[in-house]
């Protein structure tokens, strides 16, 4: 669940996702999910955009509504605990993500570094938008 779909696109358009699927919902339809998920409102609107790497299999999935407003689940946004989600994206150049990533002022937590254990390549960590982090790594050559 992202709190702002748009800047949550834009993100993910930088580390080279695009989108596969994208559908907004109106109360006249039904709203993704609102009978399944725990909202503490009822939303009004939804929209989600699913988002794919050339060529990869994996997929993440942008869920917005109108409401309820998304709070945070943690009172410690630079720390990692029990629950926490990192999402793992495998980019073709980390630098040229990393740059991307840096234009656009995101949070980078740790640059550009090599595995200090097999299998050999270079990481980096990021916040998203939301607070996510993401795990960006390029297998070593």
């Amino acid at each position: 669940m992202v709190s702002d779909i748009e800047k949550s696109i834009t993100f993910y358009e930088r580390l080279g996702l695009s989108k596969s699927s994208d559908e907004a919902r109106t109360g006249a339809q039904q709203i993704h999910g609102a009978d399944d998920l725990p909202l503490t409102a009822d939303a009004t609107r939804s929209r989600i955009v699913v988002m794919k790497g050339e060529g990869q299999t994996s997929e993440i999935a942008l869920l917005w509504y109108d409401r309820p407003p998304l709070a945070s689940a943690r009172s410690n946004l630079m720390g990692l605990g029990t629950g926490d989600v990192i999402i793992g994206v495998v980019v073709p150049d980390l630098q040229t993500a990393y740059a991307a990533l840096d234009r656009i002022g995101a949070r980078i937590e740790k640059g550009p570094n090599a595995f200090t254990a097999a299998p050999l390549g270079l990481r980096l960590y990021a916040y998203d938008p939301d607070g996510h982090m993401v795990e960006l790594t390029q297998a070593g050559r």
